[in-house]
């Protein structure tokens, strides 16, 4: 495999990561608003309105009259998978002309980054519990 190609794949499974991590968020974001228990943060209600914004292929599970898990999972999926190709083939050519650029570095960082927030998140909810 070349640099290019195996930069693809990198750049493709990064954004992958990425939007389903953001979806994922977005969709919680929008269950709290809806159930009345989100709040008054800016972030997080912004998210919450936007949703489909974010994820437009989820506004066809009203008109084809599917609401099931399998269609919101399929309708998010091809959503994902979009997503990380137009980023594949946007962001592949400057990343190959980065001198110092190894292939699977921006799927470890990100990979690690949203690790590091769910922690830092879980350790926020400990200490504020008491």
């Amino acid at each position: 495999m070349t640099v290019k190609s195996k930069a693809k794949t990198d750049i493709f499974f990064a954004t992958l990561i990425l939007s389903a991590f953001v979806f994922t968020v977005c969709f919680g974001f929008a269950f709290g608003q809806d159930e009345g228990t989100l709040g008054h943060g800016l972030i997080e209600n912004f998210m919450a309105d936007n949703v489909f914004y974010f994820f437009p292929l989820l506004l066809l599970e009203e008109p084809l009259k599917t609401h099931s898990f399998a269609a919101l999972l399929t309708l998010t999926g091809l959503n994902l998978l979009f997503y990380s190709l137009i980023a594949a083939l946007l962001l592949t050519n400057p990343l190959v002309t980065i001198k110092s650029y190894k292939p699977f570095n921006a799927t470890y960082y990100l990979t690690m980054t949203i690790l590091l927030t769910i922690l830092a998140k879980v350790i926020y909810l400990i200490i504020t519990s008491r």
